[in-house]
This record gives C-alpha cells, sequence and structure tokens, in this order.
C-alpha cells in the first residue's frame, strides 16, 4: 500500500505460481527453489475514480491458467487488431542483427534493410500497447514512465503531440485505439464549456495546451497558453473516426455534438473588422515567436496562419456531418459563410506560406514547430490540385525551416517526412524517417527529444510517415503509391483504411503499382489518382468496370461488400 498527501493512493499485489519445485516468502522477499517455470501476476488498484485500492483490485479474477494459455489468449487478443495490417517492403528475409547494428549501418548507407519496415511495425506496437484499455491515451511517454519528475509530467500536449500519436490508428486498421483520444477529448467537455465561458465569454467548448488525466481545461500562465486552436485540432480526430469507418450512429450521438460545440466557440470569438474579414483576436503559432516592436520577442498577433487552417478544417467537417445527417441547414448556411469571410493564406516575400499575418521576422527561423503547415499535413486546405500556389509555398516554408535547422526533435523530423511524403517526395520523406530512426532514437529504437529523452510522438509519427509514402486518401481521393521511394521497388501491404470508408490493399513491383485491391463498406462514386496509369478496374467476379475517366482520376461506382482489383494496363 502506498497512500500520498494531496495524490493518488495505490496497492501493489502480486500473485506468483511455480510449476514445480517450492515457493516461500521469507524476510519480505519470494523466493523459489528449484522450479523451471515461475509466473508472477501483478495487480495496480488506484483510488482515482474515488474507489478503495484493494476493491478495485479484488474486483479482477488472478489467472490460473498456465503460462502457455495465458500466452495464447493474449496472442489471440492482439492479433485481432495488430494483424489487421500487413506490411512487406522487402522480399529479403529479416535482418537477423540487434537494432543498434543496423542503426549503425544505416548511419553510413543512408539506408538500412527491413529498418523502416520494423519501425513502422514497432510504432503499431506501441500504440497497441499504451492505448488498449481506452482508459486514458498515449501521453508523451506513451505510458511508460521511470521519474519520480517526469519529463512535462507525462502530460498532454494538444499542439501536436497528442495528435501525432494517433494518426496512424485510423489509416493502418487500429482504430479501436482511436477511443482513448475520443474519451479523453469527451472527458473535457464539461470543463471545456466552463472555461469558455469563464475566461472568453464565448459559447461552445475550449482546451488548454496542454493538460492531464483529469481533463480540467485550465490555461498556464505562460504566454503560449493563449491559444486557441486545440479543440479544433482535436476535433480533426473526432471527424477521422467518422469519415475512415462511415459510423452513422457514432456521427450522430458524438462526432456531430462535439464538431458543433468547437465550431459554437467560434461563431463567439471571431471578431468581423472593417473589411467583412474575421479576425482571430489573440492568436497565436504554438510556441513560435516573433521580433516584435519592444525588447522581448512576441507570441500574441492577429489571426496566425495555423488558427485560420484549424477553423477551416473543423468547419469544413461540421458542414460535411451536417449534410449527411441531413439536419441543420441554417447553421450550414452560416457555417458556410463564416469559411468565406476566414482570413486568405497569405505567401511571403521568400515564396514561403506566412505563419503570421504579417511577415514578421522570426525569432528561431528552424523552430521545431512547422504549425503554419497544418493545412498540409494532416489538414487538406492546401493541396497540389485545389491550392498550387498555397502547395508551393508550404514546400519553399519548409525548406527555410531546414535551412536553419529545423526538425531538431524526433516528433518534429517525423513531421518533416510527413510532409515530404505529402509533397510526393518518397525520396526524401525515406531520408527523414532514417534519420529519425539513426539520430533520434535510442538503441531499442525509443523516440529521443533532446538532449536524450523518451518521448513517443516521434515513434508514432515516424510510423504515419511510412504509411503517407504508400498510401493517401485525402478529401477521400485513393492515392496509391503517392511517394514511393526508390529503394521500395517492391513491397505488399494490406488492411489499409481510407477516407470515405474503403479497405484496401496495395501491391508494387520495380517502383510500380502492380495490383491494388478496394472493398467500401457502403455503395458509394469511389475516386482514385491515376498517377499517369492506364488503369483497369475488376470486381469479384471478373468483370471489368465502366469507369468515367476525369483527366488525372477516374471514378466508378463501387457497390458495398464486394472487393474490386485495380490494375495497370
Amino acid at each position: 500500500n502506498c497512500s500520498i498527501n494531496n495524490g493518488i493512493n495505490f496497492r501493489i499485489e502480486c500473485a506468483a505460481r511455480v510449476s514445480d519445485g517450492e515457493l516461500h516468502t521469507f524476510d519480505n522477499k519470494l523466493v523459489a527453489l528449484e522450479t523451471k517455470e515461475l509466473i508472477l501476476a501483478i495487480n495496480i488498484g488506484t483510488d482515482a475514480k474515488g474507489n478503495d485500492p484493494k476493491e478495485e483490485i479484488s474486483a479482477i479474477k488472478w489467472p490460473d491458467q498456465s503460462w502457455d494459455e495465458l500466452f495464447e489468449e493474449h496472442l489471440k487478443e492482439y492479433n485481432k487488431h495488430y494483424g489487421r495490417l500487413k506490411l512487406e517492403l522487402s522480399d529479403q528475409p529479416a535482418e537477423d542483427k540487434p537494432t543498434d547494428e543496423r542503426m549503425e549501418a544505416a548511419r553510413k548507407d543512408g539506408y538500412s534493410s527491413g529498418l523502416a519496415e520494423l519501425y513502422f511495425n514497432y510504432g503499431r506496437y506501441l500504440l497497441c500497447a499504451s492505448s488498449a484499455t481506452a482508459e486514458l491515451p498515449a501521453h508523451l511517454q506513451g505510458k511508460w514512465n521511470e521519474d519520480l519528475y517526469p519529463p512535462w509530467e507525462s502530460d498532454y500536449h494538444h499542439n501536436i503531440n497528442l495528435q501525432m500519436n494517433y494518426w496512424i490508428a485510423e489509416p493502418a486498421g487500429m482504430h479501436n485505439y482511436a477511443e482513448a483520444l475520443l474519451q479523453h477529448i469527451e472527458r473535457f467537455v464539461p470543463h471545456a464549456e466552463k472555461a469558455a465561458t469563464d475566461l472568453f465569454g464565448c459559447r461552445g467548448v475550449w482546451f488548454p495546451i496542454q493538460s492531464d488525466a483529469w481533463g480540467k481545461a485550465t490555461p498556464e500562465a505562460y504566454g503560449w497558453a493563449v491559444w486557441m486552436g486545440a479543440a479544433a485540432w482535436l476535433a480533426q480526430h473526432v471527424w477521422w473516426h467518422y469519415e475512415f469507418g462511415q459510423d452513422l450512429s457514432y456521427l450522430k450521438d458524438r462526432a456531430y455534438p462535439f464538431l458543433k460545440k468547437v465550431v459554437e466557440f467560434y461563431e463567439d470569438f471571431l471578431i468581423e473588422d472593417e473589411n467583412g474579414v474575421l479576425q482571430f483576436v489573440p492568436s497565436q503559432s504554438p510556441e513560435n515567436r516573433f521580433v516584435g516592436g519592444g525588447e522581448l520577442p512576441v507570441t500574441l498577433c492577429v489571426s496566425a496562419t495555423m488558427d485560420v487552417q484549424l477553423a477551416w478544417d473543423v468547419i469544413t467537417h461540421s458542414i460535411k456531418a451536417a449534410q449527411i445527417q441531413g439536419t441543420d441547414a441554417d447553421k450550414q448556411e452560416q457555417w458556410n459563410s463564416m469559411l468565406n469571410k476566414l482570413p486568405k493564406l497569405q505567401i511571403g516575400s521568400k515564396g514561403q506560406l506566412l505563419e503570421w499575418n504579417e511577415e514578421f521576422e522570426e525569432v528561431e527561423p528552424g523552430h521545431r514547430h512547422v504549425s503554419h503547415l497544418f493545412g498540409l499535413h494532416p489538414g487538406e486546405q492546401i493541396c497540389p490540385d485545389e491550392t498550387p500556389e498555397l502547395f508551393k509555398a508550404a514546400k519553399r516554408s519548409l525548406e527555410l525551416r531546414l535551412e536553419s535547422f529545423g526538425g531538431h526533435t524526433g516528433w518534429s523530423r517525423a513531421w518533416t517526412a510527413c510532409f515530404f511524403a505529402r509533397f510526393g517526395e518518397g525520396d526524401e520523406a525515406l531520408r527523414h524517417v532514417i534519420r529519425l530512426v539513426t539520430d533520434f532514437s535510442t538503441d531499442s529504437l525509443l523516440d529521443l527529444h533532446p538532449p536524450r529523452i523518451f518521448q513517443i510522438d516521434g515513434n508514432l509519427g515516424g510510423a504515419a510517415a511510412v504509411l503517407e509514402m504508400l498510401f493517401q486518401s485525402y478529401k477521400e481521393v485513393l492515392d496509391f503509391l503517392p511517394a514511393l521511394p526508390k529503394a521500395w521497388q517492391s513491397g505488399k501491404i494490406n488492411g489499409l483504411r481510407a477516407r470515405g470508408g474503403y479497405n484496401v490493399g496495395i501491391e508494387w513491383d520495380n517502383g510500380k503499382l502492380a495490383k491494388a485491391t478496394v472493398s467500401p463498406l457502403k455503395t458509394k462514386e469511389c475516386i482514385i489518382r491515376k498517377r499517369g496509369l492506364n488503369l483497369i478496374i475488376k470486381d469479384d467476379s471478373g468483370s471489368e468496370i465502366t469507369v468515367k475517366d476525369c483527366d488525372k482520376f477516374i471514378k466508378f461506382v463501387a457497390e458495398q461488400g464486394r472487393e474490386y482489383k485495380i490494375t495497370p494496363v
């Protein structure tokens, strides 16, 4: 038993069993004699929910199976989720070398066969292990911390770190683990509503930049705590869970009510200026600063680019959600009007996308956060087809960051790899993934934040980057091998999920698409990016499907429950 003043009291119990031999307790020690197998079962109870720790432990039955039976039961449950997706980046057998040797080889050669595949699968494992119960989402250290006073208190950062932890959950078929994040968000709502009213005089919800397990929307005293975008960024994950899964009950009962609360805050918070533009006051680009008129750097401004992009994202998704349900026609009209009145994204003198509403001098040109590129990734406001000039400007912004030694944390390097995947530059994306592994990881592949602090977001963001190179589905357009590196000449991936509700598999050979399979959750028009290929589509009976050719895309009606095979001519 452990009692902590003004803290959580807890109790730890351990049950021990031997297959043969003897088991004794002596002088507060457990002694096993002449046994081949010792099984320890550990249970921890707390009073976090108001329960007596002892009662919490007694509610769980101690296992009486053999080790083999326990392991088989565990493996069955684990594979039910982890086994949905399978990735093969090479037909070569896995390297039988420890990770430190493989990392050293990658430092010398720039690429280690199978290392990216291993890192991707490791990221999936870490998400499974840190989110399986859905009690709490993965924090900055996942759930693993050895320090009494951990870095950043092992908290939740809502300005990229928590969100990055769950970038792979929906597309990698691990959507059940997103439930931990969704419950975290919903747990906040009552206090977030109070914070919106008390702090800003607004309806809706306001989420802080940092939080913990208690779900309190309490700002810190630091300047960067005055940030309005956390709820909107978390709302993106709420929307994704519907967008990938197409569960209308979830949309109606959970997703849409939260999206409306976030937009409701913006309805009250935004200020229309003399030109009819809705401005964000105060606003800032998370944790970044610019040179002001005085002696100290400035964080606050009017309408930072990221705030505009986040509002665009959540308002757009709220309109879609209302349209799908056939509800709130008046709100749809109001929200469309808000979208049209948002500030325009601006391009600076160097051809870069501006981070603030004016071209201020940056205090740290290589800052770890690249918040003004949210609209490129993980958002979808900036894309090559609809906003080519902004797409080009976003790339120039990233180049300027890297020229000033940006990407100097594990998670920032992972985000950089994701950006290059969105730019369609697979070799460059892979280079940053390998740098993430070799320069920002322990020998056991755990991500490191400078100076050498374990932080899990880089692991999970790096896994997302690998996925982005192989498949993207922004705006419900299926894009096979959008950023395939030359090093991955052949391979396959099965068990992918796509926006719009599709299960997807991809195979490639000699650096080109060999075959893809698509199975929709509902009957709908399926849109596929051609990437210069002539594609033939056949259904699961072998019949060729009539398609509509639209320059860069092909479209066809995909029926629920059927599988379609896409092959190049």
